[in-house]
């Protein structure tokens, strides 16, 4: 058997060693190059001219990749994620390569990108020749190409919108308008048109105002204040709701009766435009007057007093009566229950309007007494005249409780008694007197009077009769 020297065995395991070395690095490169995969999308894949396309790459990446893109419009990249500009319709293809340092590795996807022409958009207006507002615009779309699904969007200026290919569209307030058609094609693509200041819609605006507008004393010269507005020359016409008219611009008018009055203001341009505004009641003048009577000024305790109320131009009345009470009826009955004088108030009110005026009255106080002429008699048939005492009335009615009546102011009446003589009796009469003053207050008074007749059992003992009261 041969045996080898040492250091040739040690040269053999090298050898071995770095073989096996170099079989473990070109596995390794093999299989590392061999995990290249490529792939990307794109964030939109049809667009519109002008359209920007952004791209994503999906290619795995150990980190060291470089990639090369071709967009298939003459344009390339080495960004990771680009974005492209597309300016001319058509169908493009879009390359990626995957650049590792030793191989690549490229993808393409034919078609891919899809860009279209938006649609050409023209419109024209039908103006009328009187633009005085409101009047009636129609529009007619010009879109090409002819398509029967386009969608359209038709801004008028105004705040108002349409969705007809061929509008017809009404201005209402005067003003300078843009228009602005928007077409929409089935590609999502879209065409727009704007007209600035295409639409003058003419039409002065009335409006008006004046420093006072309501008066309580029955007149009114109110300075009106124009604020309208317009384009041109403008003409003005006042009606001031009494059959007069005024042309000035901001005339000054006085109303000289009590009365609501609507007044009307007519603003015309120089192209025969015209607006006008009417305010109802804008001048308001009232005469508020507060006016009642009665029928007498001095009246009796709890009686029943009328009030008729006067007043003009009131919506309103308050009663003040002076004993603490108070009504709000328009004519109003009330009862005194005290004498004494009375101060009545009556305030009467017609919105920011009022008056107040005050009277007199009293409130009699029947004061009556009567005296009897002889009070104590010491024989009957006794005679007794009776006297009124206090105010003069104007009538007098007596009763004296034996049958007699009399409407004299100074009766005198005789007591006779119709009973037997007896040792003691007593004959017992009531007198009243009712009296009516000067102004129908009655009042009445009652008194009573005892008889005494006395006769003593002894002949020379005089009998004695007399009256109390």
């Amino acid at each position: 058997m041969i045996q080898l020297s040492s250091p040739f065995v040690w040269f053999r395991n090298k050898a071995l060693h770095f073989g096996l070395f170099l079989i473990a690095i070109i596995f390794t490169f093999t299989n590392v190059h061999s995990q290249i995969t490529v792939n990307f999308t794109a964030e939109n894949e049809n667009g519109c001219v002008p359209t920007i396309i952004q791209f994503q790459n999906q290619s795995n990446d150990n980190g060291n990749y470089t990639y090369l893109w071709d967009f298939g419009n003459g344009n390339t990249s080495t960004s990771k994620n680009p974005v492209s500009t597309y300016s001319t319709p058509g169908s493009y293809s879009i390359k990626l390569t995957v650049f590792d340092g030793e191989q690549s590795k490229t993808l393409t996807k034919e078609n891919y990108i899809n860009i279209y022409n938006p649609p050409s958009v023209q419109f024209t207006p039908d103006i009328p020749s009187d633009q005085c507002t409101p009047y009636q615009v129609p529009f007619n779309s010009e879109v090409t190409p002819t398509n029967d699904d386009y969608r359209y969007t038709w801004d008028f200026g105004d705040g108002v919108f349409s969705d007809a290919q061929n509008p017809i569209h009404t201005y209402e307030q005067p003003g300078i308008y843009n228009v602005t058609l928007i077409v929409e094609d089935f590609n999502g693509c879209t065409g727009k048109m704007t007209r600035e200041n295409l639409i003058t819609a003419k039409r002065p605006t009335a409006t008006f105002g004046a420093e006072t507008t309501r008066s309580c004393n029955g007149e009114l010269s109110p300075q009106f204040k124009n604020e309208s507005y317009g384009i041109g020359d403008l003409k003005y016409k006042w009606d001031f709701g009494d059959e007069q008219y005024s042309t000035e611009q901001a005339p000054s008018h006085t109303y000289t009766g009590a009365g609501n009055y609507d007044v009307k203001l007519t603003v015309t341009d120089d192209i025969g435009c015209s607006d006008s505004i009417e305010i109802d009641n804008f001048i308001s003048i009232t005469n508020t007057i507060a006016s009642f009577t009665t029928k007498n000024d001095t009246v009796c305790p709890n009686v029943s007093v009328e009030f008729t109320n006067n007043s003009t131009n009131n919506r309103t009345n308050t009663w003040d009566f002076g004993d603490g009470t108070t009504s709000t009826e328009v004519n109003p009955v009330h009862k005194f229950t005290k004498p004494g004088d009375y101060i009545i108030q009556l305030s009467v009110g017609n919105y920011e309007c009022s008056d107040v005026t005050t009277t007199k009255i009293h409130v009699e106080d029947v004061n009556i007494d009567f005296d009897i002429s002889d009070p104590f008699s010491c024989e009957v048939p006794v005679n007794i005249t009776y006297t009124p005492k206090g105010s003069k009335m104007v009538s007098y009615s007596w009763d004296f409780g034996n049958g007699i009546l009399s409407e004299q102011v100074n009766p005198t009446i005789t007591y006779n008694s119709n009973q037997a003589l007896q040792t003691n009796y007593t004959e017992n009469y009531s007198t009243s007197l009712t009296v009516i003053s000067e102004h129908g207050c009655v009042k009445k008074i009652q008194k009573k009077r005892c008889t005494y007749h006395h006769h003593s059992p002894n002949k020379y003992h005089n009998r004695q009769s007399y009256i109390r009261m």
